[in-house]
């Protein structure tokens, strides 16, 4: 099932003064820029899937080290400052 979301509200001022329900889960934030694998191991089998399966972490898991650089060609690391949009 796919769900098309057409936009999100806060929560009413009449429901936040009744008090809201208890969280049932911790939230917490996993970025695959610095993965926490300790946080990554807790996940379901099936969210592991999930992340391993995106693009994002195959590049990651194909990322060259510093010695596997082409020869002839630096590290290219670009400022956010320098692109013009």
């Amino acid at each position: 099932m796919y769900v098309n979301v057409a936009g999100v509200t806060p929560v009413p001022g009449m429901i936040k003064q009744s008090g809201l329900p208890a969280p049932i889960n911790k939230n917490e934030i996993f970025n695959l820029s610095e993965p926490d694998m300790e946080l990554f191991q807790g996940f379901s089998e099936k969210l592991k899937k999930k992340i391993q399966s995106s693009p994002e972490w195959q590049r990651l898991q194909s990322k060259p080290t510093a010695t596997q650089e082409a020869p002839g060609r630096p590290a290219q690391d670009i400022d956010p400052e320098d692109v013009p949009f």
